[in-house]
């Protein structure tokens, strides 16, 4: 409990932090650091973005809609002919289809908007190539987003094999969910 009582002893840390006596870190390597961290959440965005284009594109040419993007809204009759529910998928099938492309097109320039980040980046970056610290730096971001990228591959692969499921199985569109009908 000595820990959490000794305000004194924390206030000598703190100073001690913010002291040049023990700082080892150079303005070079705060930098380094700090341009790699935003290389690595722009990578990080790119890569995303990039599967979800991909993915839709995908999902587009099988003329089959993701779940996360099924307009599920339903009338709340009691009893809904089959005729009806037949027509009604098909407008929520449209809606769907035009929510994909409007995704699309958005990801597409957002896409667009993160090279052009990362080449101002790139540039900012040339001069610390032949730096030890960067070296170390970059290969632990290759590292990671080969990592990433296998684990989304991996997501995207699952979600889309369970989407042509949904389809064969002619579960698209969930209409046996309770519907609470209040009367007023």
């Amino acid at each position: 409990m000595e820990f959490f009582s000794d305000d004194n002893k924390w206030a000598s840390l703190a100073k001690s932090v913010f002291s040049g006596s023990d700082a080892s870190t150079s303005k070079g390597s705060l930098t380094i650091s700090h341009l790699m961290v935003k290389s690595k959440n722009l990578l990080r965005r790119r890569l995303n973005i990039f599967w979800n284009i991909i993915c839709l594109e995908e999902y587009m040419t099988r003329g089959i809609i993701p779940r996360g993007l099924r307009v599920q809204l339903f009338p709340s009759f009691e009893e809904t002919p089959q005729s009806f529910k037949l027509q009604w998928e098909e407008v929520l099938s449209e809606c769907s289809h035009k929510l994909m492309s409007l995704l699309k097109q958005y990801n597409i320039e957002e896409l667009e908007s993160i090279k052009a980040q990362q080449k101002q980046l790139c540039d900012q970056l040339k001069e610390y190539e032949s730096n030890d610290e960067f070296r170390r730096l970059d290969d632990n971001l290759k590292s990671f987003m080969d990592n990433l990228n296998a684990e989304i591959m991996q997501v995207k692969k699952r979600k889309f094999e369970r989407d042509i499921l949904d389809y064969e199985n002619k579960h698209v569109y969930q209409w046996n969910k309770k519907r609470f009908n209040f009367k007023r």
